[in-house]
């Protein structure tokens, strides 16, 4: 390896393990579902092909959630406890 690749090699070392030493950010509080109810699009890259398809995420604000990407749709429940939203999704059998 030359000195550069070193270097570069030290200095990427340095800075993930900064990074991983780092605490994760907090956030504001949610208050409750509607406060994130809405459909929200994005992108997500699935296999190994590196194609990124269109996925919406619908959020009711009872908490239901439709996802859907490509030909696939599953459903699920948010739920918020003490300022922090989770879900639950209920894939389909092929998946």
């Amino acid at each position: 390896m030359t000195r550069f690749g070193s270097v570069l090699l030290a200095a990427a070392v340095v800075l993930l393990a900064g990074c991983a030493s780092m605490r994760a950010v907090d956030g504001a509080p949610i208050d409750g579902t509607s406060a994130i109810a809405g459909t929200w699009t994005g992108t997500v890259t699935p296999g190994r092909w590196g194609v990124a398809d269109p996925f919406n995420l619908t959020i009711t604000p009872d908490g239901q959630i439709t996802a859907t990407w490509d030909s696939n749709t599953t459903w699920g429940t948010v739920t918020v406890d003490k300022g922090r939203a989770t879900f639950e999704m209920h894939p389909t059998m092929y998946e």
